[in-house]
């Protein structure tokens, strides 16, 4: 399992990033 979980890991993390990056420059703006 461990192989592909970094990958995966990857992945969630950007799906993750991405709306609390935007969601952050919404509330600087």
């Amino acid at each position: 399992m461990m192989y592909y979980s970094a990958e995966n890991m990857a992945l969630t993390q950007m799906a993750i990033t991405e709306p609390i990056m935007t969601i952050t420059l919404k509330l600087h703006a």
